[in-house]
């Protein structure tokens, strides 16, 4: 029997191949998704629906504003654990690009406001700019 004869350049493309391969799917995986440019008010409805839909076993009181895609949420829950799920919930909604949690937990916060749907798109919340899309969810 002859004695294999291996090829070092067949090698060399497999462990280059195999390379290759591995680093264009980390590439692919760490790639961030584009943000949705959404408008302001639809965001804000998203926002609370997605909300609402979370609260039918522990109704919240939470503020929602949006000022360029920027959301505001304030009000009062009863832990730490609810106020981040309510800041993961308008995290992941699309068209958000920045989330100011200013819900407070264990207590009511201090004058504290709640921000209507009926003020026009005016916000009287000392955290949210004047023309923040507002509206509420109270359950």
């Amino acid at each position: 029997m002859k004695p294999a004869n291996r090829n070092p350049n067949r090698s060399f493309r497999v462990a280059a191949t195999m390379t290759l391969t591995m680093l264009s799917c980390t590439m692919g995986c760490s790639a961030t998704q584009p943000t949705v440019q959404r408008d302001d008010v639809a965001v804000t409805h998203d926002v609370q629906a997605r909300l609402a839909r979370d609260a039918q076993e522990r109704p919240l009181q939470i503020a929602v504003a949006t000022k360029g895609g920027v959301v505001y949420l304030t009000g009062s829950v009863p832990t730490d654990s609810d106020r981040n799920s309510v800041e993961r919930i308008a995290r992941d909604t699309p068209g958000v690009r920045e989330v100011e949690n200013n819900v407070t937990f264990g207590g009511s916060p201090a004058g504290s406001q709640t921000i209507s749907p009926h003020e026009s798109g005016t916000s009287k919340h000392p955290l949210v700019p004047a023309t923040a899309a507002a509206g509420t969810i109270v359950q």
